[in-house]
């Protein structure tokens, strides 16, 4: 990939380059208690790790499903970030995920913008995940539940002070119905996320999300933030992923406005000009299962 610092009307235009990091960021550390929904469902966009749609994530949502002991897999999303000066730009993500037991999964990620011309900024920011199921009776019906933790620097790729990082803890509830020999596998999650720095503490995000598995190669899902909110709409965002051997490719679409009748009652999605898509391409590599009992 090629990499350059920023022109001169890069630069002119910086800030509305790295609005989504300096928007939510400012408002994370000094005004947490203020956050909006749609400002955090921008944050969980910007920060959460590249998901494996449909088993330890919805899209931004996490599930309360690690990814599996000795369980490997890289994740690459590139999303829409809009133009400056007519130059399309692309927020692009890349994770490495490992289970490092049946019920912890540890990752990282960076993040970059690319320009539609191939060249890479110097803009960058890191993020260190952590998730550990708590409760896991059984695979089907009895839900599942499990905490987290997401790290994001407020400096650029620095984690030198507590005071720079802004914590996002969370926890997940996911119930999984399985049928017709687990051919069918349809997940109900919830989560409640929190942002903490420097002692200052958001108030307590809800977001849910489905996810529909067909013969263990084609699933769908669809996730909202910002639910039971009287004066916002929550965000809603959706997609699929296709899974061939350990290749992995999806695509969805983020912010699909509520479709309401006369009622007011909810009766699906509609696209509106601030929905944006997002592509992502996953290699899973399943170690557990290949050296697990010598195979």
């Amino acid at each position: 990939m090629k990499e350059r610092g920023l022109s001169s009307w890069e630069k002119r235009f910086f800030p509305q380059v790295v609005f989504i990091f300096t928007v939510l960021f400012l408002i994370a550390s000094q005004a947490l208690a203020e956050t909006k929904e749609s400002e955090f469902a921008m944050f969980k966009r910007t920060t959460s790790q590249v998901m494996l749609w449909g088993k330890n994530g919805i899209l931004t949502v996490p599930t309360a499903i690690p990814v599996g002991r000795g369980d490997v897999y890289l994740g690459i999303t590139t999303q829409d970030a809009g133009k400056i000066e007519d130059k399309k730009l692309f927020l692009t993500t890349g994770s490495v995920v490992v289970g490092t037991s049946d019920d912890v999964e540890l990752a990282y990620t960076k993040r970059t913008f690319i320009w539609e011309d191939g060249y890479r900024s110097d803009i960058e920011m890191d993020t260190f995940h952590l998730k550990t199921r708590v409760l896991h009776l059984t695979d089907s019906l009895i839900p599942q539940i499990a905490v987290g933790i997401n790290a994001s620097s407020l400096k650029q790729n620095q984690f030198n002070k507590v005071s720079e990082i802004l914590f996002n803890p969370y926890i997940a509830v996911t119930e999984q119905i399985k049928a017709f020999n687990n051919k069918l596998v349809i997940g109900l999650s919830a989560v409640a996320d929190v942002l903490y720095n420097e002692g200052a503490t958001s108030d307590t995000f809800f977001s849910a999300g489905i996810n529909v598995g067909l013969f263990e190669h084609l699933f769908l899902v669809a996730e909202a933030q910002g639910i039971g909110k009287e004066d916002e709409d929550p965000i809603i965002n959706a997609g699929l992923r296709l899974k061939v051997w350990w290749l992995n490719a999806g695509f969805g679409y983020f912010n699909l406005a509520p479709k309401k009748n006369d009622e007011g009652d909810v009766e699906g999605v509609d696209f509106t000009e601030s929905s944006y898509w997002m592509a992502t391409l996953a290699l899973e590599i399943p170690l557990g299962k290949l050296f697990k009992g010598g195979k």
